[in-house]
């Protein structure tokens, strides 16, 4: 799989799963490798496999989000994403990555308000470097309304924050 070679990687991730059923590393090698094979369906269902009954870590809903996507299954997607936000906001990981792949998923499916907010605590992430923020402000501006600057939104504050405990 670090190769990208993804058939050689499905194939050898099959049969370490058919010797280990558990083998979690096996498991996300098969649904990055289904993924990149264009297997999506797939790829969902091992993907929902692997975030079901061990607990979820961020790397397997990372691919849930991921699959989601390549299967269109936008709703999933995003639900992923939001569940990803909160584990990496609990273990103080960075979140503008994350928020950035759940401000384009919300605004795939219409939902402008979600997708800003998205976008708003994405851009001040301090991970993101002056290129990326500036991505993240043009994809805010094409989806303000009367075409007006995204600067114009109220700062967001953290419990804007999907997954923010109240």
């Amino acid at each position: 799989a670090s190769q990208g070679r993804w058939q050689e990687a499905l194939t050898l991730s099959q049969q370490a799963l058919a010797k280990d059923s558990s083998n979690r590393s096996a498991r996300q090698t098969l649904v990055r490798s289904l993924i990149e094979c264009n297997r999506t369906d797939e790829a969902l269902d091992e993907a929902r496999a692997l975030t079901n009954g061990n607990g979820e870590d961020q790397q397997s809903l990372f691919l849930l989000a991921r699959a989601a996507n390549a299967s269109g299954s936008n709703t999933e997607e995003i639900e992923a994403l939001e569940k990803l936000t909160a584990l990496a906001r609990r273990d103080g990981q960075p979140l503008g990555v994350i928020l950035t792949y759940l401000g384009q998923a919300n605004a795939k499916m219409g939902r402008r308000g979600e997708a800003l907010r998205a976008f708003q605590l994405a851009v001040v992430s301090p991970e993101l470097s002056t290129q990326q923020r500036a991505m993240i402000r043009e994809i805010m501006d094409h989806i303000m309304v009367d075409e007006k600057s995204s600067t114009t939104l109220p700062d967001v504050t953290p419990e804007a924050l999907p997954g923010h405990s109240r």
